[in-house]
């Protein structure tokens, strides 16, 4: 509360206790003092320190500020000519012109009352780097979101779900669940493996099974696009992460890139279950088919200058072909009849419009991370004719 007295009246006051021959104490016991004896001891206090500006009320002008009103006029006129100025700066002009110290936030709360307005500088975030294995791929995962190469695969593995759910077999297992085999969390237990209708289709292939299958039980149908994108870069970046293409080597240390190259760090039967089911959906002729499209319409587009060299694209792929045979040969998993055998695996080259223009059979598997360079440089020599050499991007 503000008090009421003036600064004569509480100089009169001390004087007249001082030169009372009763005490403070007995002073205060037989008169009536506006104030009490422990201010008494600050008021004696000002006055031998300061004088009689030391016991002047400033309340009511406002709560005792530490800013002085010539500190007032420099803040408002140094922040009129420099609003970029920031919070840390004017404290330390404070601290130096009026030895004022203030934080940021006395600071902040002058200037608003000054009606004063201080820019907040942008604050630069910090950039933090890492090191990751396959660091180089993130370049692919790049331009496959840039160019909506990944947007395309997406949408074509979409389109054959709705198709599937439009189907006859959708309708058919609608709410329909499989129970036998399966624990109480629907896990595979041994029974599964002993049921008579597993043991005969076993080693059917795919297109076989595709009838049956239940297609709600897939996790490939329920999930969000986003989730297919990422599996898909996955995918993508087996070639780089298994080195031998072999996925159960994604559980070693190089799979862990996964997590930097699509977002998470899948495992194994994760992959396998996605490729798996891709391989249900039956979705390989219309991601072929889209492959070709998407990169004609691609290279077609792309601007040419005058100083810009032909465009020359070329896409990898393979199929096993199983082989019977009384000799020993090298064996490897084919995927149509479901078993590990004898096969040649062919690899082909096609050029950006889908045509095939070179391919080699390799005896068992032919891993194409560790042939492809050389099938270029073949290509290339089989390619060039009699005269100057013709430069491609």
């Amino acid at each position: 509360m503000v008090n009421s007295q003036s600064p004569k009246e509480i100089v009169s006051w001390v004087e007249r206790i001082n030169q009372s021959p009763l005490g403070v104490e007995g002073f205060f016991s037989n008169q009536k003092v506006p104030f009490s004896i422990a201010q008494y001891y600050r008021y004696k206090k000002k006055l031998e320190e300061v004088g009689i500006d030391g016991i002047k009320d400033n309340r009511s002008d406002g709560n005792n500020r530490k800013i002085t009103p010539e500190a007032k006029g420099f803040m408002k006129g140094y922040i009129t000519a420099r609003p970029e100025i920031g919070l840390p700066e004017l404290q330390h002009l404070l601290e130096k012109q009026f030895q004022i110290k203030l934080s940021k936030s006395g600071v902040s709360r002058c200037l608003k009352r000054l009606g004063c307005i201080c820019q907040v500088k942008a604050v630069k975030e910090e950039v933090k780097s890492y090191y990751t294995t396959c660091g180089g791929f993130e370049l692919i995962i790049g331009l496959a979101y840039y160019s909506g190469w990944l947007q395309s695969v997406t949408e074509v593995i979409l389109d054959r779900i709705e198709q599937i759910k439009r189907n006859k077999c959708w309708i058919k297992n609608e709410g329909i669940k499989d129970r036998v085999g399966r624990n109480e969390q629907g896990q595979f237990t041994e029974k599964y493996n002993s049921r008579k209708d597993v043991r005969a289709k076993r080693f059917e292939s795919i297109e076989h099974k595709r009838g049956h299958k239940n297609f709600q039980s897939m996790s490939i149908s329920l999930v969000k696009s986003e989730v297919i994108q990422r599996k898909c870069l996955a995918t993508l970046a087996l070639p780089v992460i298994t080195n031998n293409g072999v996925i159960r080597s994604i559980d070693g240390p190089l799979g862990n890139a996964l997590v930097n190259l699509c977002g998470f760090n899948y495992k194994d039967r994760t992959i396998d279950k996605f490729l798996t089911e891709l391989k249900y959906l039956g979705v390989s002729e219309e991601l072929l088919g889209e492959q070709v499209r998407f990169w004609q319409n691609h290279w077609q587009t792309h601007p040419r200058g005058k100083i810009e060299l032909p465009i020359l694209c070329y896409y990898v792929d393979g199929n096993t072909k199983a082989l019977w045979s009384k000799k020993h040969v090298k064996q490897n998993k084919v995927t149509m009849l479901g078993r590990v055998m004898g096969c040649l695996e062919q690899v082909f080259v096609h050029d950006n419009y889908g045509r095939p223009i070179y391919f080699e059979t390799y005896s068992g598997h032919g891993p194409m991370g560790e042939y492809v360079l050389n099938l270029f440089e073949k290509i290339e020599a089989n390619l060039q004719g009699p005269g100057a050499a013709l430069h491609v991007n």
